[in-house]
């Protein structure tokens, strides 16, 4: 540690020792709260974990057979998972909602439950202005193996659901937003999977898209969908080792504080009048360095006037255009600045030695460093 840095940590500790000690008595109740949560009451947590994995796989199928004559299709060929279809000559839309689960041993009661909804709602699809709902079709399976296809037939006739959206709009009036139909299904399934009781639902929809002379079919909330099995636990907390080691840490540095602070005796320990001078000079030739020169001044120099600090003497050769030369060959090293036949130096204190750890101990009964220990008077009877 450098001298500037010593005498600053001095006079910071004496200046300061009521607010040191309350931050390591601090420091010390942190860490040992710390520490001793950390170590000896970590308390417990609740932990999950997976015992088996699986997932359910959903999927429509469709088609619309061509019913009428026309030039683009024969009439009774089936148009198969299409995008768009007529409704002219494809009225009728068919088909079908699989339904699958995989996982490495199970066994599932499967219902599934199929709905047409026509339904009117707005832009964002928070608001429902009308909604009609009509069954289509509904099983229930018991003991489906993993990887078994589950199909649930469906059949609309979607001309049909057009003329009844045109007849609600007619009555009801034209509403904001767009009227949408779909095919909804729910599955609910129930059973076990790996020896563990599972027992879930999963709704998909077949969205379809009326125009005025065609409608679409979109792919709808179908695909696979991830599925994990699990089981809560008690633990015991674990931290990280900002807990399990900065705790230790901080409670041994605020104990090791604590201690010093207590014992140290601060009119010992505060700067003399010269270890304040030169700390003062210290901090002036760091901080006015670039002024200072290394050339040697001149031998035959006239008698001086002296500077009361580094800083002033600095200043006037800043006012005067001058340089400030420093003399390393006195011991401490002398700072001149000669400004015609004026001459003028700063000398520093020279460096003192800090005070011997042991002297700094405060011990009751010694004010001054001495040994107030009585002898005992002893009477010389010879």
């Amino acid at each position: 540690m450098d001298e500037q840095t010593l005498l600053t940590l001095r006079r910071t500790v004496v200046n300061n020792s009521t607010v040191l000690l309350a931050a390591v008595v601090v420091l010390a109740l942190v860490g040992g709260g710390v520490a001793y949560t950390a170590h000896f009451d970590p308390g417990t947590e609740s932990v999950e974990d997976t015992v088996a994995t699986w997932e359910t796989t959903t999927a429509y199928d469709h088609s619309a057979s061509v019913t009428r004559e026309n030039p683009l299709f024969e009439q009774g060929v089936v148009l198969a998972n299409r995008d768009a279809y007529f409704l002219r000559i494809t009225p009728v839309l068919d088909g079908s909602h699989r339904f699958s689960y995989g996982a490495p041993a199970g066994s599932m009661t499967v219902s599934l439950d199929s709905t047409l909804v026509i339904e009117a709602v707005d832009d964002d699809g928070e608001t429902t202005y009308w909604q009609r709902t009509r069954p289509l079709d509904s099983f229930e399976r018991s003991n489906v193996a993993p990887g078994e296809t589950l199909r649930l037939p469906f059949s609309v006739n979607i001309s049909a659901v057009n003329q009844d959206v045109e007849e609600i709009q007619a009555a009801v009036g034209q509403t904001p937003g767009e009227t949408t139909v779909a095919i909804r299904t729910t599955a609910t399934y129930e059973g076990t999977i790996e020896g563990q009781s599972v027992r879930r639902s999963r709704t998909t929809e077949l969205p379809i898209r009326l125009a005025t002379a065609t409608y679409t079919v979109s792919e709808g909330e179908t695909g696979r969908q991830q599925r994990t099995i699990t089981e809560s636990r008690t633990v015991t907390r674990s931290y990280e080792p900002l807990w399990t080691v900065g705790g230790p840490l901080a409670l041994l540095f605020g104990l090791v504080g604590v201690v010093a602070l207590s014992v140290i005796d601060t009119d010992r320990l505060a700067l003399s009048a010269t270890e304040a001078a030169r700390l003062t000079y210290l901090r002036d030739r760091a901080e006015y360095r670039e002024y200072l020169s290394e050339i040697a001044p001149p031998a035959d120099l006239s008698a001086p006037s002296t500077a009361s600090s580094l800083a002033a003497l600095v200043d006037y050769a800043i006012d005067s255009d001058c340089g400030v030369l420093a003399d390393h060959d006195a011991e401490p090293t002398r700072y001149h600045v000669v400004d015609g036949d004026r001459h003028y130096v700063y000398e520093p204190p020279a460096r003192t030695q800090p005070p011997a750890l042991g002297s700094l101990i405060s011990v009751p009964g010694r004010a001054d460093g001495t040994d107030d220990t009585e002898t005992p008077d002893t009477d010389d009877d010879t």
